[in-house]
């Protein structure tokens, strides 16, 4: 692997906004011509509120421009209809449509916690719709560093982003002039270990009440293998995206914001 091997640590405040996993299969027209009640049946437990989407795109709901850069690889459909399972507190999501099954959690805590949530609608789907193998399997791990969050308010971006990340803003003459600046990268991981596309740069999220706009940075790590893989592979697969997904981030920022994220070792 390109990247080094950081120990495990789990963030006290972390960045994380999303951390998305999405499977893709050849399309299976059932699940798009009749209602997925028996998938249902298997993650109502978990997954309590159901919907119906009838588009071919789901937005993120992260500010532009990070977003725009973004919305392309959430979709999750090759047909109109994509089915919505989501919890009763709508931190997770778990969308099924005719060729991609996906899971969304908006408070990651954990690599652990997520794949047991992620179980249920593997099962479902391998259990009752039966696919062929994975042409995709992909993990997302989308971050927004607020540096008024971790209390480093006014400290420039160089001194929290490793020179690769931090690009211009590595130079004091023109960094605090920098209004846009937006990257992207695919990185081959290793042999058969699949590639992560990086998109990175300015965010400005919309203010809250009787705040101003604070300009943060986001950090967008797509990992994903893209050749096809045994249905049975499907775990491993995961495990081991998620095992790099950790070194990526680290590499892209500073022993500064690593220690203002309050790292505790796992």
């Amino acid at each position: 692997m390109p990247f080094p091997d950081y120990p495990r640590y789990r963030y006290q405040k972390h960045t994380l906004q999303n951390v998305i996993c999405q499977l893709r299969f050849p399309t299976i027209l059932r699940i798009g011509s009749e209602p997925p009640s028996d998938f249902q049946d298997k993650v109502r437990e978990q997954f309590p509120l159901y919907s119906e989407i009838r588009q071919t795109l789901t937005e993120i709901e992260l500010p532009e421009p990070l977003a725009r850069l973004v919305r392309e690889q959430m979709s999750l459909s090759s047909g109109p209809v994509a089915h919505q399972f989501r919890s009763a507190d709508k931190r997770w999501l778990v969308s099924l449509a005719n060729g991609a099954l996906s899971l969304t959690d908006s408070a990651y805590t954990r690599w652990e916690e997520f794949r047991d949530h992620l179980e249920g609608p593997l099962l479902g789907l391998e259990g009752i719709y039966h696919p062929a193998f994975y042409d995709r399997i992909g993990l997302r791990y989308q971050n927004l560093i607020r540096r008024s969050e971790l209390g480093l308010s006014g400290v420039e971006w160089r001194e929290l982003l490793q020179p690769h990340i931090a690009g211009e803003f590595s130079q004091p003459e023109v960094a605090s002039e920098i209004e846009q600046a937006a990257r992207q990268v695919v990185i081959d991981l290793a042999a058969d270990q699949g590639k992560v596309q990086i998109q990175h740069g300015l965010v400005r999220p919309a203010a809250v009440a009787n705040s101003e706009i604070e300009v943060c940075f986001g950090i967008d790590a797509d990992f994903y293998r893209q050749e096809r893989s045994e249905v049975q592979d499907a775990r491993k697969v995961l495990d081991s995206l998620n095992k790099r997904a950790r070194s990526v981030f680290r590499w892209c920022i500073t022993e500064r914001l690593h220690a203002a994220m309050e790292p505790k070792s796992l």
